[in-house]
Order: C-alpha cells, then structure tokens, then sequence
C-alpha cells in the first residue's frame, strides 16, 4: 500500500492548490478553476484544453490513483471492523470473566464469614442416590472435634424443585405482563 500511497503524493508535486471548483458550460464543456485561476480548460475555453503540465499529470493519474485509493480504503475498513469486532469481543469475555471471578470472591468471603469452626479440615456431602444435586434442606454433622464437616442432602428435592419452578413460573408472569403480553 505504501507503493500506492507514494504514487498519490507525487502526483500532487508542483499540482495548483485547492479548492478546485468546475464550472459548466451551455455547450456541456467545462473549465476548472482555483482561486479565480483557470487550471485547466477544454476545447472553447482559454487555453485551449491544455493544463500547467503537474496539473495535467495529476488529472491524468487521478483516473488510476482514486479507485486503487478506493479499493484500499475499504479494504482497510473491513479489517478495522473485523479487528475491532475481536476486540470488542475479547473486551465482553473479559469483563464477564472478571463479573465471575468477584462474584466467586464474594462467595468466599461469605463462606469464610460462617460460623464454620477453624479446625475444619475436611467436608463430605453425603448425597443420596441420585444423579441431581437436589436437596429439600440440608443436614450439618460437625465430626471429629470439628475436622470433618458433613453435609447430608434431605429428601428427594421434589419440594426444592416445586418453589424454584414456581418462582420461575412467577417471574415469567410478570415480565409477561410488564411486556404488554399475557401469562394465560
């Protein structure tokens, strides 16, 4: 691209400064003007389709320059998107990452703030038979002086399972009906 750009700065070497502006004519030619200055008319204006020779050659190589120019904007373009897309992505995983990791933090910190004896070395859930981590309440057995911690899991989870679908089923309702819809 380099290549390209060097070409499009020199064709503007010893070329008349800008604004230019383009005057029409009845006769559907044109002329070309800057600051009052004439850089560059056809056959019936004053000098006689000829232009001042850097004029000329950059005219002549804007043919090329501007849609080469072109091309390698929108090329560029959809990269920065693409590029800015993986950022954008990367910077979404990482603050939701990071949400994570507080949150397990504070997690932590609460279980380190229970009333869980410092000698506590070791911690079992006995869990039923079952391949779901349900539980309707759980049982506390502090062992061995307070090494051993055992969780028992009680009941089937049936009654655990029936007020989360129940709170489930409640939230549903209402965001329904703040929505404008029905919960029928």
């Amino acid at each position: 691209m380099s290549e390209l750009v060097d070409r499009a700065k020199a064709s503007l070497e010893g070329v008349t400064p800008g604004p230019w502006e383009i005057s029409d004519q009845d006769d559907g030619t044109a002329s070309v003007w800057s600051d009052g200055r004439i850089i560059f008319a056809d056959e019936s204006g004053f000098r006689g389709g000829f232009a001042a020779l850097p004029d000329a050659e950059f005219i002549a190589a804007a043919r090329q320059l501007v849609p080469e120019l072109i091309e390698a904007v929108e090329f560029l373009e959809q990269a920065a998107d693409h590029w800015k897309s993986l950022w954008q992505g990367t910077v979404e995983d990482s603050t939701k990452v990071i949400q994570e990791r507080d949150e397990a933090l504070r997690e932590v910190e609460a279980l380190k703030n229970r009333a869980i004896p410092e000698t506590v070395t070791r911690i079992d859930m006995i869990d039923p038979k079952r391949q779901e981590h349900w539980s309707d309440y759980w049982s506390v057995s502090i062992q061995d002086e307070g090494r051993t911690l055992k969780l028992f899991a009680e009941g089937d989870g049936s009654t655990a399972r029936e007020e989360r679908d129940a709170a489930l089923a409640k939230t549903i309702s209402e965001d329904l009906r703040r929505l404008g819809g029905t919960d029928e």
